[in-house]
């Protein structure tokens, strides 16, 4: 099949989404910029360097056929858990906090688990469009995902990445349901991986904690509760128009991580009522669009691609949102194209440039 012109609405979306993550990068990042390196330009320019690489992944993953990838699903998926396992190199690793997701190199971190995504999108669309016709066969499907997910699950609890697992299960959970999976095996296969993050939780006392302080966020308000408490704050001055850009009070170290997952606090602050619409709108056209494409994908493989795709991009910013906003335990997820972070940024624009290819061989009727 002759491909056509990407979908103009993704597109336009995508520049959109970039230039205000770039805006509001800067905006909730200037006065630690300041603070620590005098540069209120410093995280906006690092960030910038990342848009760079993302741009090339992008251009690399929509201008390669979508098939491409399918014939290398293994190898892919294989690549993958030794990236991730590659953290546990004693001259590569970075610890932080405890917690061990990085590569170090040179003055930049790489967290593998955020191109482990894609990769597994890539497997599940290959390994469930090759085995449509045992679906129902839980030998054939339900228990080689299982596998596949089990060891995923073992692999972040060593990370202590719980908030990437829980997008990365919810990717898996949405492919599976929209591949065809009869509802009992699906049904399972979540209870399952629900236990397994459950234990994850109840294993690690700062996640007990970090759950707690979700019930009862005034409980802690200058410990467990900081955070949250901080965000909405942030979230209930910005009334219906907001403070005004550059105005927010909360990025003046009262709340953490302010360019990282909390950078949603800032917007809501500045833009208010208004402009949380307007951002949840933007995301929700983009569900609308991803999910499509994948309507009109030639093939269950290109439909579940484009599936795997639009509900990470969209969950990922769903869980961020719900959780800055008190509807959901904290856990580190960053807003997509606008939390700091090279990693995240790289991937998600690899990804959205395989969307695109995608959308390049759809079928309208």
């Amino acid at each position: 099949m002759k491909p056509h012109r990407p979908d103009k609405f993704l597109v336009t979306l995508l520049v959109i989404l970039l230039s205000l993550g770039l805006f509001s990068l800067f905006d909730a990042s200037s006065v630690r910029g300041m603070l620590s390196f005098n540069n209120p330009f410093y995280y906006l320019q690092r960030q910038v360097l990342f848009l760079a690489a993302g741009l090339i992944g992008f251009w690399i993953f929509y201008k390669t056929p979508h098939t491409f990838w399918r014939k290398f699903a293994l190898v892919i998926i294989l690549a993958g858990f030794a990236l991730m396992l590659s953290v546990f190199t004693p001259s590569l690793g970075l610890t932080l906090k405890g917690a061990t997701r990085w590569l170090q190199i040179g003055s930049f971190t790489i967290q593998p688990s955020e191109f482990f995504k894609l990769a597994l999108i890539i497997y599940l669309a290959s390994f469930l469009s090759k085995h449509q016709n045992a679906l129902g066969k839980p030998m054939e499907t339900a228990l080689p995902i299982t596998v596949i997910l089990s060891a995923t699950t073992i692999v972040f609890a060593a990370q202590r990445s719980l908030g990437v697992l829980l997008i990365t299960l919810f990717i898996a959970g949405a492919m599976y349901f929209l591949s065809g999976a009869p509802i009992k095996f699906f049904a399972v296969l979540m209870i399952l991986l629900a236990v397994g993050a459950g234990v994850m939780v109840i294993t690690e006392p700062y996640r007990v904690q970090r759950f707690l302080a979700f019930l009862s966020p005034s409980a802690d308000t200058q410990g467990t509760g900081y955070q949250v408490n901080q965000a909405l704050i942030g979230i209930g001055s910005g009334g219906v128009f907001g403070v005004g850009l550059g105005h927010s009070r909360q990025k003046f170290s009262f709340l953490p991580e302010t360019m990282g997952d909390s950078i949603f606090a800032i917007w809501a602050e500045e833009t208010g009522f208004i402009g949380v619409s307007f951002l949840l709108a933007l995301f929700f056209l983009f569900v609308w669009r991803g999910f499509t494409v994948a309507r009109f994908s030639k093939d269950i493989y290109a439909k579940l691609l484009a599936s795997g795709i639009t509900s990470w991009i969209a969950g990922q910013a769903l869980f961020n949102i719900a959780a800055i906003s008190g509807l959901a335990p904290l856990s580190g997820i960053p807003l997509p194209f606008f939390s700091y972070g090279g990693s995240a940024l790289i991937s998600a624009l690899a990804a959205y440039g395989l969307l695109l290819n995608v959308s390049c061989y759809t079928v309208r009727k």
